[in-house]
């Protein structure tokens, strides 16, 4: 009898239906892969992709890849404890005194700094978020008060122009 077993598992078991180069090159009929999964799992949507072994093979890779790395949840309904989270783990420090705000004493003062750092907090603004607004703000504020400044000297010149072009005509109707 053990003879007989022998011979049973030293024959390769030969499928009943041959399948063609293009069946295999798709996946094949699919009917021995799907067999080989449990029932209740076969019908399962992200199975459908799913052709042969080797597909399900990479699909698992990937998914190991995934398992491994940082993941940031998005809820479909967040809320605020949900969000600051988010921002949490995309670098928004802890409280506001987490901001490195350069203080220049002119247009950045202490207090402008701390309420801004406030602001910027609430709003979940990374670190470099809130130096790139701050930048901005700043040159903004810059360029205004260069502009008036100029307007004001061009202003006071014309003003004196003016003055002395007033004195010039007194002077002439004085003499006239």
């Amino acid at each position: 009898m053990s003879e007989q077993v022998a011979e049973q598992v030293a024959e390769p078991v030969q499928p009943s239906v041959l399948e063609t180069p293009a069946e295999v090159a798709q996946g094949g009929s699919g009917n021995s892969f799907m067999e080989m999964i449990p029932e209740e799992l076969r019908e399962h949507p992200s199975l459908s992709p799913i052709k042969d072994v080797g597909n399900l093979a990479r699909s698992y890779v990937n998914a190991q890849r995934l398992i491994g790395s940082d993941k940031i949840p998005l809820p479909k309904n967040p809320t605020d404890e949900d969000l600051d989270n988010i921002y949490s783990k995309l670098g928004r420090p802890e409280t506001p005194d987490g901001y490195e705000l350069p203080v220049d004493g002119n247009v950045i003062t202490e207090e402008v700094a701390q309420q801004y750092a406030d602001i910027a907090h609430s709003l979940r603004l990374t670190p470099q978020q809130a130096q790139g607004v701050l930048d901005y703000y700043k040159s903004t504020v810059t360029q205004t008060s260069e502009g008036l400044a100029e307007q004001a000297e061009q202003q006071e010149q014309a003003e004196q122009e003016t003055d002395h072009a007033d004195e010039e005509a007194a002077a002439c109707e004085g003499n006239a």
